[in-house]
């Protein structure tokens, strides 16, 4: 099976990505990683291959200003000038990945490139939960949705 994995953020979105893209690659499924420059060694070591959607430059300015993320106003800022500029470059590398029998794990936050490439694909993709806020705040968004 051809498994993508997207996520995006500092090293602890990351590692769990990889562990569970490497829990994968040694039952003999195709493993990709999507995400930020500088995670190229950790990929390969986990058996993984890799396509990076930024620079180390880029990333370097995701990572100095994440904490805009801890403020009600910084948080549409990040968005602004750091999520959402990258998300063609993301789309990019998503699209020369999947295929229509790809299985697609995504992080719950910053997962636009993720949602527009499984419409484009027809994939349901899955989310990866990896922090007890993480599913909080979707259940949240989902009851805004609902009401």
């Amino acid at each position: 099976m051809n498994v993508v994995l997207f996520t995006s953020g500092s090293a602890g979105d990351i590692l769990p990505f990889v562990r569970v893209g490497a829990a994968l690659a040694e039952r003999d499924h195709t493993v990709t990683l999507v995400s930020h420059a500088r995670y190229e060694r950790l990929a390969a070591d986990a058996g993984l291959r890799y396509e990076p959607f930024d620079s180390d430059r880029k990333y370097g300015d995701y990572l100095h200003h994440a904490s805009l993320l801890n403020t009600p106003g910084g948080i549409s800022r990040f968005l602004l000038e750091h999520s959402l500029p990258r998300v063609p470059a993301a789309l990019e590398r998503l699209n020369a990945t999947l295929d229509a029998d790809s299985l697609l794990l995504t992080c719950p936050t910053f997962d636009t490139a993720a949602r527009i490439a499984a419409e484009i694909h027809g994939l349901d993709p899955l989310w990866l939960f990896i922090a007890p806020v993480q599913i909080s705040e979707w259940s949240q968004r989902r009851a805004v949705r609902s009401a």
